[in-house]
């Protein structure tokens, strides 16, 4: 009912893609996902495993396609709890710089440019806060996209 509320009320796209998605645990995941999938209600950033936290939203407005993808570097790994989705663990879509390039580049490939959030801060377990916004160089060539970050110090 609330995802179809949300929805309904012109909000395109849900970027799942932070450490808070996981705070109810795998059910939560799950239960999100499939309140979403449920209204067709597209979203990115996370998923049940690692290939479906990466893949993008897709959009189209006015005959143009875009696409959404989100990442994260704060990984969890300083608390008994990690946030990133793994193999067989849903969650937030981990940093990795070759899967970050490999997506703009198939994104392009398609003929849909990216938008590109990166959320990144002082637990993060790749470069500082400071750096956050370096991490979108390994992208930058794949194709045509556009970047944010969020930090959190």
């Amino acid at each position: 009912m609330l995802a179809a509320a949300l929805r309904d009320v012109g909000l395109d796209v849900v970027d799942l893609g932070n450490i808070h998605l996981y705070d109810a645990l795998g059910f939560g995941v799950t239960s999100t996902l499939s309140a979403l999938d449920a209204v067709g209600w597209p979203h990115y950033g996370a998923g049940p495993d690692l290939d479906s936290a990466w893949a993008p939203a897709l959009l189209e407005r006015q005959g143009s396609p875009f696409a959404f993808v989100r990442y994260t570097t704060i990984r969890g790994k300083q608390t008994p709890r990690l946030y990133t989705a793994g193999p067989d663990r849903g969650g937030a879509s981990p940093y990795g710089d070759r899967r970050l390039r490999e997506t703009v580049a198939a994104e392009a490939a398609a003929a849909r440019p990216s938008s590109c959030q990166c959320a990144g801060g002082s637990r993060t377990t790749a470069p500082s806060s400071k750096n956050v916004q370096g991490l979108s160089c390994p992208a930058r060539g794949a194709g045509p996209c556009s970047w944010s970050t969020i930090t959190r110090t």
